[in-house]
């Protein structure tokens, strides 16, 4: 199966410094479509809004279980919705 790939407009930055270090951006990007293999889907404002309040979300490298950058529930995943 094909890498997926994600064709929109986003920022990821690398803030801090040591301990402090964190990586900040938008997973997501509303209203924006999104080429995915042969398909294109789009984000509709409030798609994440009950996950952010109610699941144990795990930022992921690449997508691999194998590599945690975060988990809401220890902590170390900070979640939120803004207009964008």
């Amino acid at each position: 199966m094909p890498n997926e790939f994600r064709s929109f407009p986003f920022e990821i930055r690398a803030e801090g410094e040591g301990k402090e270090a964190r990586i900040v951006g938008h997973a997501a990007i509303f209203n924006t479509f999104a080429t995915i293999w042969d398909f294109r889907e789009q984000v509709a404002p409030g798609a994440f809004r009950k996950s952010i309040g109610e699941d144990d979300i795990r930022a992921l490298f690449n997508h691999d279980a194998n590599y945690v950058l975060g988990r809401n529930r220890a902590g170390t995943l900070k979640l939120s919705e803004d207009e964008k």
